[in-house]
């Protein structure tokens, strides 16, 4: 799923009662939705060109695949579907996807904060301690929300006409078809990227801003008079930190995307398969395929031999496009609400 390198570093103690060093779980929970829901509603245009280049059947390296795709880059696919379905069709999908990235953060961030705190006994082991909590969480999230990041990729591959006008409609169809195991189809890919992918985002977050906390560390907390006397001073503050954390996130997340990148393409194409026949929108070789893989690994074989070792790596760009961007929005939009609950109500 899209939310990379996503930190919960402990808040400081300021040296009066009402400021904690940690978040409560429920607390946790109520930022991590909120900073996920609003990252996926303005970055939903990425996530659906994305997942269009990576649905569509046909090698970018020859002339003749060339022109026959129907997403060859990302200001001509941003254009075709604009011109065929309207600006809202970059939003495709959303409905399901914010369901998703909600619940995603709302699990996601208080597994972390637990995990952390039992690994925090083990500080020569940081790294590997950073790595593990970050990808168990990230394990414990995906297998929580699959069904819906399931329903996203249906729903953002579609164009028109549609194939399900309503959630609840694909739903009702997969499990006539396909059992509870259509809304699961996938998942394996899924684990084998998540866990790297989320482990390494954090593990990279923290080493990257270590030698920032270690001195906010080191500074001395104001008080309550002081913060209030601050004014202007105490606001840049907050938009300097904000930016740092934006800036680690999105190096650390951008990072951790490409190398697992390949898995995220097999995991669409798997999912794909519960329509049994990819949406017309997906584009040109693909409306109309019927081929039906038994395994992640008879996929993989299938794509590299038909398409080439690049197609795995379809939808790259604005892929990193959208880490990025929602990447800065999560950590800023976390950070400032996990501020807020430390500082206690009315600083």
């Amino acid at each position: 799923m899209g939310l990379s390198a996503l930190s919960c570093a402990a808040g400081r103690k300021r040296g009066r009662a009402s400021e904690r060093d940690e978040l409560s779980r429920a607390e946790a929970a109520l930022c991590g939705a909120a900073a996920g829901g609003a990252s996926r509603i303005l970055t939903a245009p990425f996530d659906v060109l994305k997942i269009r280049f990576q649905l569509q059947v046909g090698s970018i390296a020859t002339a003749l695949d060339r022109q026959r795709l129907a997403y060859r880059s990302v200001l001509s696919s941003l254009r075709k579907v604009i011109t065929e379905e309207g600006v809202i069709g970059l939003w495709r999908g959303n409905l399901a996807a914010t369901y998703l990235w909600i619940g995603y953060g709302a699990v996601h961030f208080p597994v972390y904060e637990a995990l952390k705190v039992e690994l925090a006994g083990l500080p020569a082991l940081a790294p590997v301690a950073s790595f593990l909590a970050g990808g168990l969480a990230g394990l414990a999230a995906t297998v929580a929300t699959y069904p819906f990041d399931v329903i996203r990729t249906q729903f953002a591959a579609q164009g028109l006409p549609r194939a399900h006008e309503t959630m609840a409609s694909f739903v009702e169809s997969t499990l006539r078809r396909e059992g509870l195991h259509g809304l699961f189809l996938g998942l394996a890919p899924t684990a084998l990227q998540i866990f790297p992918r989320m482990g390494l985002s954090f593990a990279l977050y923290e080493w990257l801003s270590g030698p920032y906390q270690s001195g906010e560390q080191n500074k001395k907390a104001p008080g309550k008079a002081e913060r209030e006397a601050g004014g202007t001073e105490d606001w840049w503050e907050d938009v300097q930190r904000g930016c740092r954390s934006a800036l680690y996130g999105g190096v650390s997340g951008g990072a951790a995307r490409v190398a697992v990148y390949p898995l995220d393409t097999l995991k669409r194409r798997m999912q794909a398969q519960v329509l049994r026949l990819l949406p017309p929108s997906a584009g040109t070789e693909a409306a109309g395929q019927t081929h039906r893989f038994r395994s992640s690994r008879e996929c993989l074989r299938h794509m590299v031999r038909e398409e080439g070792f690049s197609a795995l790596y379809k939808g790259m760009i604005p892929t990193l496009l959208k880490s990025v961007s929602s990447t800065a929005i999560i950590f800023g939009v976390y950070e400032a609400l996990k501020r807020r609950f430390l500082l206690g109500p009315g600083q």
